[in-house]
């Protein structure tokens, strides 16, 4: 029998993961990974592709748009081949990461109905694939909120996180010589989703590196304020960290405090403009915050390196109402 394409996960007592990945092609096995490694670096993944075709796409959606109201309601095909063609170049992008690039395919089929040929197929679709296609990228916006909270409280607010409080995964289960529950998954924020709630189950430690702003798990509960990401000529944030900052950089220090702070308030005036789009609410969007986010984590670096005053990173990263 034949099984549906995606990606089957068996969870390990060691915190690790066994995958196996089925694509239209066939059966591809993948690598066991850590959940704590595969969530980490999620958490630090460059999502500027996910921003640039998200950009494109909804070009391409707006012509569309357009071009029904000044034709009478009449489809431009010329306009939605574009459109589709921009989904087949993003698809294309994930080819390196087979994993991301089968559940986001499997996510579009499951989300877009059955193309019947008329013009409402259309309509109904494109706002679909922008979902499938953005929902990732927001995800992970969500998931930098969610360990900011974990290392502010030590816990996570069902009511702000909803998913937190109620999620479900598809299982199978498997008998080889004991029963094993194998999850199966069809959308990439499921999968991640899938990741953190295990990762969070063990009660972990998570730290934010105070030089590249990334995530991590520190090796010991001793407090620690760079990771060991190599971030240039094979040297980690630990080796090129200022070490006269080391005891400047407490809980207390302006601009560090500064920075979580704003990046809080700019990620709740996301969720605002997202929940209340046509209500008065500050406008912010995923470009705005993520042009907010590098230009702040830019600051906040050239600052620890002594590159910038205090004051001078307080007036690049705070956001003034």
């Amino acid at each position: 029998m034949n099984q549906p394409y995606g990606l089957y996960v068996i969870a390990e007592k060691d915190g690790r993961i066994k995958r196996k990945l089925v694509t239209k092609s066939g059966t591809e096995t993948v690598d066991s990974v850590s959940v704590k490694d595969e969530l980490i670096n999620f958490s630090a993944r460059d999502m500027r592709t996910y921003l640039y075709f998200m950009k494109e796409t909804e070009k391409c959606a707006d012509a569309i748009t357009e071009a029904i109201y000044e034709n009478n309601g009449e489809i431009n095909m010329d306009h939605f081949d574009a459109y589709l063609k921009e989904v087949n170049i993003f698809l294309e992008s994930l080819k390196p990461e087979p994993v991301i690039q089968t559940l986001t395919q499997a996510f579009l089929e499951d989300s877009v109905q059955e193309d019947d040929g008329s013009a409402m197929f259309i309509c109904e679709a494109m706002p679909e694939i922008q979902y499938c296609i953005q929902e990732l990228y927001a995800f992970k916006i969500v998931l930098d909120n969610i360990f900011l909270d974990y290392m502010k409280d030590g816990k996570i607010d069902g009511g702000r996180y909803p998913f937190m409080s109620h999620s479900e995964f598809k299982t199978i289960h498997l008998l080889d010589g004991t029963v094993k529950t194998q999850y199966l998954f069809r959308a990439p924020v499921k999968y991640y989703v899938f990741l953190l709630m295990q990762f969070l189950s063990e009660n972990p430690m998570i730290a934010r590196c105070e030089n590249c702003g990334n995530f991590f798990v520190p090796k010991t509960r001793k407090k620690t304020l760079y990771c060991d990401r190599i971030i240039a000529d094979g040297k980690t944030c630990k080796q090129v960290a200022p070490k006269q900052k080391h005891k400047q950089l407490a809980e207390s220090d302006p601009v560090i405090e500064a920075y979580d702070r704003t990046q809080r308030k700019m990620y709740k005036r996301l969720e605002r403009a997202a929940d209340m789009p046509f209500q008065n609410v500050r406008y912010m969007d995923y470009e705005m915050y993520d042009n907010w986010m590098k230009t702040a984590q830019n600051a906040k670096k050239d600052y620890i390196a002594g590159n910038l005053t205090a004051e001078e990173a307080l007036e690049i990263i705070e956001v003034n109402d």
